[in-house]
């Protein structure tokens, strides 16, 4: 999360094996009906207070969350622009295109090349997409 807070977790089943953050979209579209508030943290802030010597070998990022990627990203900043990972997004189903943009033009703005394997959704990689504010 951009900071430690407590985030609403919306889930397709009562034993919470299926779901993540949903926040903004429609429950219709997510069909997620259980919820539980979960604790949630910055990474960076959790890796440097707890595992500080091994904030600097980190060289592959994976982020699946369900529609929350670039806030989660977001909080990766200062290690995704200082070391360079390699990063594997799962564009959620149901996240807009204006969100993917964003997304697109997040990763662009900190000099990733993004690559797609889903055509349906794909953005010319040669377009230099610009974040929203």
């Amino acid at each position: 999360a951009p900071e430690d807070c407590q985030l609403l977790f919306h889930y397709s089943d009562p034993g919470y094996s299926n779901g993540g953050n949903l926040a903004g979209i429609s429950r219709w579209t997510h069909g997620h009906a259980f919820e539980l508030k979960v604790p949630a943290m910055r990474v960076e802030s959790w890796m440097d207070r707890e595992y500080p010597a091994w904030t600097s070998k980190i060289r592959f990022v994976k982020v699946d969350t369900e529609g929350f990627d670039l806030e989660v990203l977001r909080s990766l900043e200062t290690t995704l622009v200082r070391q360079r990972p390699y990063i594997h997004v799962e564009f959620y189903k149901h996240l807009s295109t204006d969100r993917r943009k964003m997304l697109w033009g997040y990763l662009n703005r900190l000099g990733y090349d993004v690559y797609t394997t889903d055509p349906e959704h794909n953005i010319d990689p040669h377009e230099r997409v610009h974040e929203a504010d």
